[in-house]
């Protein structure tokens, strides 16, 4: 196991509090608590990555992500359902460079589709120019990777 630092002790610390949190959240109804944990839960494993617990804490990450889309839903918490989903495909970008390329790749770009809703040419220009830019590097490493590209060409 590597030596955790003082930064992942405290990450460590932080994903019992929220855990805890989340418990008494859950049990009480509370979705929208159990939303903003789960936000948390997702940036704090994201940033426990180390090289032995890598692809666990990401997959645990997205999962987090994932509960919090439950309540920030499109029509009702766009700005919230937006930043969950970009940050979503940073996690799959990651997770691609453990294992399953193709599939974390396809996930990544698919976050990064569904981001687009909330980060628009309109309300977000310098946002939307980059979450296409990455779009295209992604679509560019699928096809090297002999991946069907159907899906991106909507």
């Amino acid at each position: 196991m590597a030596e955790l630092t003082s930064d992942n002790k405290m990450n460590q610390q932080a994903i019992h509090s929220y855990q805890s949190a989340l418990e008494i959240f859950t049990e009480s109804g509370n979705l929208k608590e159990k939303a903003i944990i789960n936000k948390y839960l997702g940036i704090s494993y994201n940033a426990l990555v180390t090289d032995d617990e890598g692809p666990e804490n990401l997959k645990k990450a997205v999962q987090n992500y994932k509960d919090s889309l439950n309540f920030y839903t499109k029509n009702e918490f766009l700005g919230d359902y937006g930043l969950v989903n970009k940050n979503m495909g940073f996690l799959y970008i990651k997770l691609a460079e453990f294992e399953d390329k193709a599939v974390n790749i396809r996930n990544a770009a698919e976050s990064f589709e569904q981001s687009l809703a909330y980060y628009n040419l309109e309300l977000s220009p310098i946002d939307f120019a980059d979450i296409n830019n990455r779009l295209a590097t992604l679509y560019n490493t699928l096809f090297d990777l002999d991946e069907d590209l159907t899906h991106c060409y909507k």
